[in-house]
């Protein structure tokens, strides 16, 4: 998920299977049509905002790694139960 063209293209490039422009597509729907409605396996959430972390979470499978690289100077309330979501390895600070 991305606002700019070049990120975009550069995620293609290496890779991404789907790439979502932010207010061009719904993030959840292209996750599950790619993925056959499991979700995916590993999220990064770069820009800290509350939007981002809830759609990056929406966005896994169970059992998936969420990878937090920004953090908010606002308090986020979690709508998921990460107990069932999240892999050993993942943190939420």
């Amino acid at each position: 998920m991305g606002s700019r063209t070049a990120r975009l293209e550069a995620a293609t490039r290496v890779g991404a299977a789907a790439v979502v422009s932010v207010g061009e597509g719904n993030l959840l729907e292209i996750v599950k049509e790619h993925t056959g409605g499991r979700g995916v396996d590993v999220t990064f959430e770069c820009a800290g905002h509350p939007d981002s972390v809830h759609r990056c979470l929406g966005a896994l499978r169970p059992m998936g790694r969420y990878t937090q690289v920004a953090i908010s100077g606002r308090e986020i309330h979690q709508r998921h139960n990460l107990a069932l979501r999240l892999d050993g390895e993942g943190a939420l600070l």
